[in-house]
């Protein structure tokens, strides 16, 4: 009598939904990695145009104190402001009319 002979088959390879499923888990590594990377890079920029607002925001109150609470646009160019300007839509009268408070016009 001859022995009957057990076939195990041993999975030496992948499936091809594994190597799929490999490949999809790889891709959305790199993505996240990627978006961490190039967020960090215009950083300094943000910080840069927070500042710049900052400082113009300041500027404004600093105006307004030193005017009776009043903005450049509201006091007359007779008084160091910039209302005839307002119609013209040259924004830059405004802070001409700031600038000595504006530390770094920009």
């Amino acid at each position: 009598m001859k022995a009957k002979r057990v076939n195990y088959r041993v999975a030496a390879a992948l499936t091809l939904v594994e190597v799929l499923v490999v490949i999809a888990v790889i891709g959305v590594l790199f993505a996240v990695f990627i978006n961490a990377v190039s967020h960090n890079r215009f950083r300094p920029t943000w910080v840069k145009c927070t500042n710049n607002l900052k400082a113009i925001g300041l500027s404004f109150r600093i105006f307004a104190n030193d005017h009776g609470d009043a903005f450049p646009m509201t006091v007359s160019t007779n008084n160091g402001g910039s209302m005839e300007s307002v119609t013209t839509g040259e924004v830059f009268r405004h802070f001409r009319a700031m600038s000595n408070e504006l530390g770094t016009p920009k």
